[in-house]
């Protein structure tokens, strides 16, 4: 198993500019925001790819006790509300 390693990301915010203490640069907030959304769309992928091969690998049951799926649901009733379809599912 991939040993797993610890990065901390420590952050000061002055006015409009985000400075990172591990760096000591100034960024500007469109910069770090830009920055977090490529690192928060990176992540995303990383977790589809992950849950998409414990699909491939393991069974149903398998899935469930890892909190990735929810087996033996019944839908009850289906109504059109505020927001879309409401689903009332017993299990």
């Amino acid at each position: 198993m991939e040993a797993k390693r610890e990065i901390s990301l420590k952050t000061v915010c002055h006015g409009s500019r985000v400075m990172t203490k591990d760096q000591g640069k100034a960024l500007d907030a469109a910069e770090f925001a830009s920055k977090q959304l490529e690192l928060l769309e990176k992540e995303r992928l990383a977790e589809v790819a992950e849950v998409s091969d414990a699909i491939t690998l393991y069974s149903p049951s398998q899935l469930q006790i890892r909190g990735l799926a929810l087996l033996n649901l019944v839908t009850n009733s289906v109504r059109t509300g505020l927001g879309g379809k409401m689903y009332e599912l017993q299990f």
